[in-house]
């Protein structure tokens, strides 16, 4: 079994008490020899198959948490849409974190359909565009990548946040989650996730 394999297994099969007895029955007794005399590692592998599940309050309460403490060189955002309220929530802890790069990905206008009800003082694009001048007036960079789907927080290489959930706008209670992971395993899976990210399409 190769390496790959072995953790794809670990993640559809693990919680932490049972690592040594997959281990041990896909034949590396010297793996489960090295997580028993290595804690560090157990603690890393267990943070890996169990990272933090957050609901609405408790993402954004842990990610101003990580915002406020991060002194790193770069923090994204991946956020398809905008939803003013939210970005002018959130993008003071972002304008004011001490990363050296602060980058917001989200779609472009023109991928934002123009509608618009009757009760709306302005179409969902018109918000849009708006919620992009904020963001650009906080100091944040901001770059379009057409047909964006993908939501998630990466701050520098120790803590990544990946879910379901528009980070910069209003989330659907009904389901919408995300993941936090932290530890330096997150520099490595964050190299892993940046080609499925949309940065590479804008």
């Amino acid at each position: 079994m190769l390496a790959g394999e072995l953790i794809r297994k670990l993640l559809d099969e693990g919680l932490p008490e049972q690592i040594s007895y997959i281990l041990d029955r896909e034949g590396y007794p010297f793996l489960r020899a090295l997580l028993d005399g290595c804690p560090r590692l157990r603690e890393l592998l267990a943070s890996l198959l169990n990272p933090e599940v957050l609901d609405r309050d408790g993402f954004y309460q842990k990610l101003k948490e990580d915002l406020q403490h991060a002194a790193v060189t770069r923090i994204e955002v991946y956020s398809p849409f905008l939803h003013l309220d939210t970005v002018k929530d959130l993008g003071p802890d972002l304008r004011d974190s001490r990363a050296d790069e602060k980058v917001v990905y989200t779609r472009p206008p023109e991928d934002i359909p123009d509608e618009r009800r009757p009760e709306w003082k302005h179409s969902r694009r018109e918000w849009h565009e708006r919620c992009v001048r904020e963001l650009k007036e906080l100091g944040l960079r901001v770059e379009f990548v057409p047909c964006m789907h993908e939501k998630a927080v990466v701050i520098g290489e120790r803590v990544a946040y990946v879910g379901s959930a528009n980070v910069l706008s209003r989330w659907d209670e009904r389901g919408e989650v995300m993941l936090r992971f932290e530890g330096p395993f997150v520099g490595e899976l964050i190299r892993d996730l940046k080609p499925k990210l949309g940065a590479d399409r804008k």
